[in-house]
């Protein structure tokens, strides 16, 4: 296992912190790698020592949403489908400042391509029942179909201003799986 340096993981934190914070005053297009290391008061050099591009910074900050996801679902027991939306939605609920300026500034769909590299690991989690595939390339395209289609449910919820409660997007996404199932 690779040791972490906590100095490091702290600059990294700050970094990523400054750059969602400059993002809420001006467009992430025109944000400079400088503009980041003097907001989170850090120099340009321990910049470029953790990260080589600016764009790494909105890896490293899907890195940290997926660990934050990941730890609430493994906090949960008996988790069925309906207990998952749930999770989903109040988890993206806490997240929405940040993903209105991910959508603002056209990095949405990059924030999910970030995530799609954990789908992998979400079938490990013990307490999540509901999954069961033949193989791996069958796990593989449901996951991903299942993903899919919950992250353009959520790309239109936050878009909603009076939008529906993770208990009420449940139920909406629960009927549609029923409703599905009955023309199967």
């Amino acid at each position: 296992m690779k040791k972490t340096n906590p100095i490091a993981e702290q600059s990294k934190r700050w970094l990523v912190k400054a750059l969602i914070e400059l993002m809420q005053e001006k467009p992430y297009s025109s944000i400079s790698v400088k503009e980041i290391a003097d907001k989170a008061q850090l120099s340009r050099r321990t910049f470029y020592r953790n990260f080589n591009i600016k764009e790494d910074l909105l890896t490293e900050y899907a890195n940290y949403l997926f660990k934050e996801y990941m730890d609430a679902l493994k906090e949960l027991t008996n988790l069925n489908i309906s207990d998952l939306f749930i999770v989903y939605f109040k988890f993206w609920n806490n997240h929405l400042k940040e993903l209105k300026l991910f959508k603002k500034n056209h990095l949405f769909y990059s924030l999910m391509e970030q995530i799609n590299l954990f789908i992998s690991h979400f079938n490990t989690i013990p307490n999540v029942k509901w999954h069961d595939y033949d193989n791996q390339a069958e796990e593989e395209y449901i996951s991903f179909y299942n993903i899919g289609g919950l992250w353009n449910v959520l790309s239109n919820w936050i878009d909603h201003e009076d939008r529906e409660s993770p208990e009420e997007m449940s139920k909406i996404l629960t009927k549609a799986i029923s409703n599905f199932s009955k023309g199967l």
